[in-house]
């Protein structure tokens, strides 16, 4: 009887260490799972907010591009304005030279007609 219990008592300690081990298993594939889908919502986490960076630095690019355009577009008026001043004061300057000059070449046509 003292062999049986003796028996009894190492099968419980044999099945201990076997559900203790295979709870440390389980604990380690939990774990090793966890830090897995951790990894992968931190991966798609930073992938989504290097979205929202990479379209913010767009947009700041865009917005730095059209106040640039403009800036040139403005420029390019100025001149065009600055360009049309002296080119009225050119001819107010020319004006009677211009004028002179036509009624000559009316003058020279009449004669031909003559």
């Amino acid at each position: 009887m003292h062999e049986e219990v003796a028996d009894v008592v190492l099968e419980r300690g044999n099945v201990r260490a076997r559900l203790h081990h295979v709870h440390d298993d389980l604990l380690e594939a939990l774990r090793s799972y966890v830090r897995e889908r951790v990894r992968q919502h931190a991966g798609e986490v930073l992938a989504q907010k290097r979205a929202i960076v990479h379209r913010w630095v767009l947009g700041v690019e865009r917005r730095a591009d059209a106040v640039l355009l403009d800036d040139h577009k403005q420029m390019r008026e100025n001149h065009a304005l600055h360009l049309e001043s002296r080119l009225v004061q050119c001819i107010g300057e020319n004006i009677e030279h211009v004028l002179q000059d036509t009624q000559i070449k009316r003058l020279v046509k009449r004669r031909r007609h003559l």
